[in-house]
C-alpha cells in the first residue's frame, strides 16, 4: 500500500517521518505527479500544499482516479468548500500534527 505525498518538499519530508512503516513517495510538482499516477495507482494521495496549487493537484488526481482517497492539508481553510466539492476524504489546516495524520489515515481507509 503506497501513499503519495504531494506538496512542498520540506513539509512532505516532515510528514513522511510521521508515517513509519508506510510505503511513501514524495512528489513536488504536477509534472512528476501525473506520470507517477498513470504508472501505478497508489492507495492514497496526501496533498500538502496551499491555495490554488493544492486545489490543482487534487483536480489532477481526481481526473485520473475519481475514487482514490485524498487527504488535503492546507494553511487556508477557505479551500474547505473546494475539498468538499472534489470529494476529498479529509481536509484540514496546517500545521501538521500526529492527531491530524492519524485522522487522515483513518479517513483514507488505513
Amino acid at each position: 500500500m503506497k501513499i503519495i505525498l504531494y506538496g512542498y518538499k520540506t513539509t512532505c519530508e516532515l510528514f513522511q517521518m510521521l508515517l513509519p512503516g508506510y510505503d511513501t513517495e514524495i512528489l513536488t510538482t504536477q509534472e512528476v505527479l501525473i506520470p507517477a499516477l498513470m504508472d501505478d495507482e497508489p492507495s492514497a494521495v496526501f496533498v500538502l500544499m496551499d491555495n490554488a496549487g493544492g486545489m490543482e493537484g487534487v483536480i489532477a488526481i481526481r481526473r485520473i482516479y475519481p475514487d482514490l482517497p485524498i487527504a488535503w492539508f492546507s494553511s487556508d481553510r477557505d479551500f474547505a468548500p473546494q475539498a468538499f466539492r472534489l470529494n476529498v476524504e479529509y481536509f484540514t489546516t496546517m500545521p501538521i500534527s500526529v492527531d491530524k495524520v492519524e485522522k487522515a489515515l483513518k479517513k483514507c481507509g488505513f
